[in-house]
């Protein structure tokens, strides 16, 4: 993935065929995820007042999570991903961050962070100092009302850029962590694996860490699971018992599961989709 400004990608964009238009971003496509199985979600993140604003804030509200941040009237434009596929698969995403990154403290709705069990944070966001304080008043909020926070590390460029204040960040203030192998061994500074789930173990209560073709590792601080039957997403739970709900389709599976029972249902779920969000045709 490479960043790119504004501009750029509105002459990439000119240059691209026919394409597929979809809303998402890494962590609206949890929140929506999280949606579909029936669990109630919020989503709090910021859109441009213009086309694909307007298009996102359908979608996520079709999809049943509640948004009710208001679209910025003026800056950059809402955020992009252009991505170009090979016929052989390999993907070339060009992401223009643009009006997600004007998050701010004002943006937050108190009450609903204060409603929510876990409230699951975006790596990305670390950059803008403005939205680096959203993010702690939010911690905040969740904490007073004793509520489980998750922070996903998103990616090594974004690990190797705020090292030092993740470092701090996550033990002092993270319940749940996410990260894939490359992110876990960036911030703990070791090719070691095992000693980098040992040091996120101590840190958090929970910690998930994809390894693309070798699975999943799951912790608590006194229990580590490993998954391996498949290419596994992310997936967050709330300490033991853990609050995992299957979909409707899914009927035997009951509410209230373990990590491992958690983890295996979530590694399963992802070999049977390739998309975690895809939003309901709209009626012509």
């Amino acid at each position: 993935m490479r960043l790119i400004d504004e501009a750029e990608a509105e002459r990439l964009y000119g240059l691209m065929g026919p394409g597929h238009e979809i809303s998402g971003g890494s962590a609206a496509n949890t929140i929506a995820g999280i949606a579909a199985l029936g669990v109630p979600a919020g989503f709090i993140g910021k859109v441009r007042d213009d086309q694909l604003g307007a298009v996102f804030a359908h979608d996520i509200r079709a999809a049943g999570v509640e948004y009710a941040t208001d679209a910025a009237a003026d800056g950059a434009s809402t955020a992009r991903c252009l991505i170009l596929v090979t016929p052989d698969g390999q993907r070339t995403m060009n992401t223009f961050l643009g009006a997600s990154q004007g998050l701010n403290p004002s943006d937050l709705d108190a009450a609903q962070i204060a409603r929510a069990e876990v409230i699951y944070l975006e790596g990305y966001l670390w950059d803008p100092p403005a939205a680096k304080e959203a993010f702690m008043a939010a911690i905040q909020i969740a904490h007073r009302q004793a509520n489980k926070v998750a922070l996903t590390l998103s990616d090594s460029f974004c690990v190797a850029r705020y090292r030092d204040e993740f470092l701090e960040l996550v033990p002092n203030h993270i319940d749940i962590l996410f990260a894939n192998e490359a992110e876990i061994k960036a911030l703990t500074g070791t090719d070691d694996f095992d000693a980098a789930v040992a040091w996120a173990r101590d840190a958090c209560d929970i910690v998930a860490i994809t390894r693309s073709e070798k699975g999943r590792s799951s912790s608590r601080a006194t229990k580590r699971t490993s998954f391996w039957p498949s290419r596994a997403c992310m997936w967050s739970t709330p300490p033991a018992p853990a609050t995992c709900s299957p979909p409707a389709s899914s009927p035997g599976w009951p509410r209230a599961c373990r990590l491992r029972r958690a983890g295996a249902w979530a590694s399963s779920a992802r070999r049977r989709s390739s998309a975690i969000w895809v939003p309901a045709p709209r009626p012509t």
